[in-house]
């Protein structure tokens, strides 16, 4: 099963699956990718990274607030809808975010590499 198939089955699902830890690493060794974080999406507590705690407590933090933006934005649009995937790209970083109920996946990755 690779990384796309643990995504569709829930964020939930593939945290408590015992090699987690390795697919997050195997997703931080490709070309490019800086780290990955695994979040709280109500909090934005930080619960599995790749990447030093104080970096990924500023993103968890930062990705908190615009997840709860995005989401009021999507239901004043539509009710019905719901963010499956959002892609932030500045100069410097491309993030990758999936937020799930309870757990929310970031990949960041260099934008000169994308």
């Amino acid at each position: 099963m690779n990384f796309y198939q643990y995504l569709k089955n829930g964020i939930f699902h593939f945290l408590f699956m015992s090699n987690s830890q390795e697919i997050l690493d195997n997703i931080s060794n490709q070309p490019g990718i800086l780290g990955t974080i695994i979040m709280l999406t109500s909090s934005g507590v930080t619960v599995k990274t790749t990447l030093k705690d104080s970096e990924a407590s500023q993103y968890s933090a930062l990705v908190a607030d615009f997840l709860k933006k995005s989401y009021e934005a999507t239901q004043s649009i539509n009710p019905d809808d719901k963010v499956q995937c959002i892609r932030i790209r500045s100069f410097k970083n491309e993030l990758f975010i999936f937020p799930d109920k309870v757990f929310t996946l970031v990949v960041i990755q260099d934008a000169m590499a994308a």
